[in-house]
């Protein structure tokens, strides 16, 4: 069995990891890698919403949600006999890794810190080291939806996004502004707003919001910036480089996968 892992976070359900993971799992069953998702500490309930979310967000075959599977207790994963497997975030890994530990893990550094977990992780900002292999996570472009534009709203984004004064940091009226909230998704997002700003308040680590802007053709505005993968990703889309966050056959953690589903099949 090969799969993509992720931890569910239930205080943070809609979070850019859940994401991530979905589409770097879609891009590689697009290619013909056999694989699952496993999402562990998932309800019934939340596992359902989820589904929704991804067919609400993406173009794909829904034949790949059939192959999620929820995990409510960790020792589980031993009985799945995983060979090979992906995880795109450092907290996931250190919740499961006792349960995976005779898997080939192929892990992404999302926060650093990982030099307690004893194995060789991906990663690319300076503030994910310490990693050995330097790539980008990234999004899986020709799976998302575009929708026509029915509204133009303002999504706000922010770590502490329920704590700015938006009128006063910046000068739009609360009626104007979507706010981001982390335990639900707003139905065809992309549809509904022109403009999505983002107010650093501190370092984020591997902001997808930036490039999803991109994809719908929507304008960014970036405020009190930090060094980090906003400010990085912006600059690098302004630049006429933004083509570089999308998955491809040729990116580094998505071969090195795929050298060994070969070499262990």
């Amino acid at each position: 069995m090969n799969s993509i892992l992720y931890n569910f976070i239930n205080h943070k359900k809609i979070n850019g990891t859940l994401f991530y993971c979905f589409e770097y799992y879609c891009f590689l069953r697009d290619n013909g890698i056999e694989l699952n998702y496993i999402i562990v500490d998932i309800s019934d309930k939340d596992l359902a919403y989820v589904k929704e979310i991804f067919k609400d967000k993406y173009t794909f075959n829904h034949e790949y949600l059939n192959d999620i599977i929820p995990i409510r207790k960790r020792t589980q994963l031993h009985k799945l006999k995983i060979k090979n497997l992906i995880t795109l975030d450092t907290r996931s890994i250190e919740m499961n890794k006792p349960f995976v530990s005779n898997s080939n893990i192929f892990p992404y550094s999302a926060s650093g810190d990982t030099s307690t977990i004893k194995l060789d992780f991906y990663g690319w900002y300076s503030f994910q080291k310490p990693w050995k292999y330097k790539t980008r996570v990234k999004l899986y472009k020709e799976m998302h939806k575009t929708f026509p534009r029915v509204d133009n709203k303002i999504f706000f984004s922010s770590y502490s996004a329920r704590y700015i004064n938006l009128q006063s940091q910046i000068g739009y009226k609360f009626e104007d502004v979507i706010e981001k909230d982390s335990d639900v998704a707003v139905d065809n997002l992309f549809s509904k707003i022109s403009k999505v700003v983002y107010y650093g308040t501190m370092i984020d680590t591997n902001n997808r919001l930036v490039v999803e802007a991109y994809i719908h053709g929507i304008d960014f505005e970036l405020y009190n910036p930090y060094e980090d993968s906003v400010k990085e990703r912006n600059e690098l889309i302004k630049s006429g480089r933004g083509d570089e966050l999308f998955l491809t056959m040729d990116d580094l953690l998505i071969q090195d996968f795929i050298k060994s589903i070969n070499e262990n099949s």
